[in-house]
């Protein structure tokens, strides 16, 4: 794996984002819970593979760095992204369906709002501080 793969990944997460907040920004769910609800479960995939490509690949090369500091990197970066991934999970658990979207109508955003900067957070941490290690 290279950085640009890790890199497009993002970019397709990002759409993705965008998207989804594109159609709650519209204010109507009763319309947009289907749409919602699909990218929401898309997302969910582009994430999973992004994180297992990582597990594979990406953090045991960083670990098997002859760098200390990398070595340290690659293991702060993998177990901060558990918490992430776990927050994820809970969300996308919650919001993968159009009911489940409509039976959360007063906290989708909020919620949206919070998990969609921490998963921004972490891709612009990955790519200022991480991928500079990697190929």
């Amino acid at each position: 794996m290279n950085k640009r793969t890790y890199i497009e990944q993002h970019q397709g997460i990002s759409e993705e984002i965008e998207t989804i907040q594109s159609l709650l920004d519209e204010n109507n769910l009763e319309k947009n819970a289907d749409q919602i609800a699909l990218h929401i479960c898309t997302l969910a995939g582009k994430i999973s593979v992004h994180l297992s490509l990582e597990d594979k690949f990406m953090y045991p090369k960083l670990a098997e760095s002859k760098e200390e500091q990398t070595q340290r990197l690659a293991i702060r970066y993998q177990q901060q992204m558990g918490g992430i991934a776990e927050m994820f999970a809970l969300y996308k658990d919650k919001y993968n369906m159009r009911q489940k979207i409509l039976d959360h109508r007063y906290e989708i955003k909020t919620e949206t709002h919070k998990i969609f900067h921490e998963i921004r957070n972490r891709i612009f941490k990955e790519e200022s501080e991480l991928y500079m290690y990697i190929l």
